[in-house]
């Protein structure tokens, strides 16, 4: 949070640039928890709870990078605050950022 502030009042970041979440994860870490020491390494490797997606996709017929992380940050920015009202606008928001870069 304090990393987020100071860029955007030193103008390295402008408002367009961050996407503000609210929510707690935790993962527990440590040598002698689980197969590979806990945190979040264990839920990708261990469990599979997480898939890993692609900053870009393959070229495109032009031979430009599809930067697929444009496409994520543009649909999940549209989100509004949740609310009874807004959660299955939201909820298909992230589906479709989902879609627009597939697993790996």
């Amino acid at each position: 949070e304090n990393d987020a502030i100071s860029a955007l009042q030193s103008e390295l970041l402008s408002a367009k640039d961050v996407m503000v979440f609210s929510g707690v994860c935790l993962w527990e870490k440590g040598p002698n928890l689980g197969v590979c020491g806990g945190g979040l390494r264990e839920q990708v490797d261990v469990f599979g709870v997480f898939e890993i997606v692609r900053a870009y996709n393959e070229n495109d017929e032009d031979g430009r990078t599809n930067v697929v992380m444009d496409s994520v940050w543009d649909v999940l920015s549209k989100q509004r605050v949740l609310r009874k009202e807004t959660i299955e606008d939201n909820v298909n928001a992230v589906i479709s950022a989902w879609n627009s870069c597939g697993a790996i």
